[in-house]
């Protein structure tokens, strides 16, 4: 028998938490295709960009406490590469 406390909740159920998943899921697909955007960007990059790409990177990456891991491929890059 359905409670008067399931009927309370039926509404989060049903609407709230759809939504809620939806949300979170387009959040995370948005964040991995940034990634994956700047990584073909890194990518697609000469030896002389890369060298400045690297330079600008690490001087966000003190100022700003950014993302290092852009930094972290970009130098790899640049030691294989160049």
């Amino acid at each position: 028998m359905i409670s008067k406390k399931d009927i309370k909740i039926m509404p989060f159920t049903f609407i709230i938490a759809p939504i809620l998943l939806v949300s979170l899921t387009l959040i995370v697909f948005d964040a991995y295709t940034d990634i994956i955007q700047e990584k073909e960007f890194i990518a697609s990059l000469s030896c002389q960009e890369l060298k400045v790409y690297t330079d600008k990177q690490t001087i966000d990456s003190k100022l700003y406490f950014g993302n290092e891991n852009y930094l972290i491929y970009a130098e790899e890059r640049l030691n294989t590469l160049c």
